[in-house]
């Protein structure tokens, strides 16, 4: 099971949209399996997205190459880190939204780790981001290199 680093306390309307378990099941193969960390967090920025009816990520994976310096933040070790961050939803389309993550978000989550083995990458960040639009019933993809 991949380690939980956090999870935010949320509305009773919110639900997170996806276990751990099933994330694990999905991708406990792949190469970056032993540094994945999991995180359930809901930010400013998407609660005022959300209110506004505005995409917002609501699963996310990024891949930091962080090397100690003097601009580094002193809460954050050097080395390679992986993460995958899940955002809450509303309850009325968390099942919708749970089954997507299933059938369509974590085999593009896989498929995007396999393509990037855990090397000595000479870029400091990556990150995969999927957005739901409930007018179109599907998940968008950006990613960020």
């Amino acid at each position: 099971m991949f380690p939980t680093k956090s999870k935010d306390k949320i509305s009773h309307k919110l639900s997170y949209p996806i276990q751990a378990k099933a994330i694990f099941d999905a991708l406990a193969d792949v190469t970056q399996s032993d540094k994945l960390e999991l995180d359930f967090s809901y930010s400013y920025e998407e609660k005022t997205a959300q209110k506004s009816r505005q995409l917002f990520p609501i699963i996310s994976v990024d891949y930091n190459n962080w090397v100690a310096g003097r601009f580094s933040p002193e809460s954050i070790s050097p080395g390679q880190k992986w993460n995958i961050r899940i955002g809450p939803v509303n309850r009325a389309i968390v099942s919708r939204v749970k089954e997507l993550i299933v059938t369509d978000v974590l085999p593009q989550i896989h498929k995007w780790l396999c393509a990037r083995p855990d090397s000595e990458d000479e870029r400091k960040s990556q990150r995969l981001s999927f957005f739901f639009d409930e007018a179109s019933d599907a998940f968008t993809s950006r990613e960020h290199l």
